[in-house]
């Protein structure tokens, strides 16, 4: 019966090391420590959040098959999958960028996408807000998916904020490097975690499972958490001095951490 310790060596540290290997000419000291930084914000972002759903029974992990180390309820390896998500995610967007991506020119300002795209996913998180606060107790099957909602629009409409357009104009990189890291921990979450019930959503609050495997709702949530990963890293990457130039981004002379 797989472990939490063994689904962390077995299926997240293996991909992680092997694009470590694959980058490593490439590769630099300040993107892997950005890297770095975003795992342990979101850890920070999600550990409240991921808490709460322990608590109140929507969700939970087989403490036999942990370590037994939590802060509280929220488990030691929990927090060492965030940080490998982070890093399989911004990994795998730096190979996408440094060999997949042709030269894309300047990315034109287009202000109007940027507000137009913060705004769609706002107006949604609004709706899911809504749904959280008045519709779960009525239909309990729609508690987990608000709660993924919940957790990761906010964030999703704040870079959509900051450069949609730049991202629009890279789309089809970003859009890989979405979908890949997205997939892959669909594909061993509901075979090794969900699939053995070492994590388990709690039916009644959920659509569903997916080939019996994987609740419905989880493929939705890795693949943005794939995007919250793939948007800052593809930015990093790919600098355009020339979208950033006179913005309070480019005071922080995000050049220096691109691919060699």
């Amino acid at each position: 019966m797989m472990t939490f310790q063994g689904f962390l060596l077995y299926c997240m540290v293996p991909p992680v090391l092997l694009l470590l290997w694959i980058q490593r000419k490439h590769l630099s000291a300040a993107y892997l420590a950005i890297n770095l930084c975003v795992g342990l914000v979101s850890i920070a972002y999600t550990s409240q959040w991921d808490r709460w759903l322990i608590e109140n029974g929507i969700w939970w992990f087989d403490t036999s098959r942990s370590s037994g180390i939590a802060f509280g309820v929220f488990p030691l390896e929990e927090a060492l999958f965030y940080v490998l998500i982070i890093a399989l995610g911004g990994l795998w967007t730096h190979l996408v960028f440094t060999r997949f991506a042709p030269p894309l020119g300047a990315a034109p300002r287009r202000p109007s996408l940027r507000f137009a795209a913060m705004g769609a996913v706002l107006a949604f998180w609004a709706l899911d807000v809504v749904a959280v606060t008045s519709l779960t107790d009525a239909v309990p099957r729609i508690t987990f998916a608000a709660q993924c909602l919940l957790i990761t629009l906010p964030a999703l409409a704040l870079q959509l904020a900051i450069c949609g357009d730049f991202l629009w104009h890279r789309r089809r990189q970003v859009g890989l490097s979405i979908l890949v890291p997205g997939l892959y921990l669909s594909l061993v979450a509901g075979t090794f975690t969900f699939g053995t019930e070492l994590w388990v959503v709690k039916p009644e609050f959920s659509f569903g499972k997916l080939f019996g495997k994987i609740p419905a709702e989880m493929p939705f949530f890795y693949m943005l958490a794939s995007a919250l990963i793939a948007l800052p890293s593809s930015v990093l990457l790919q600098y355009d001095a020339s979208y950033f130039a006179g913005t309070w981004l480019d005071r922080f002379g995000l050049g220096k951490l691109r691919a060699v």
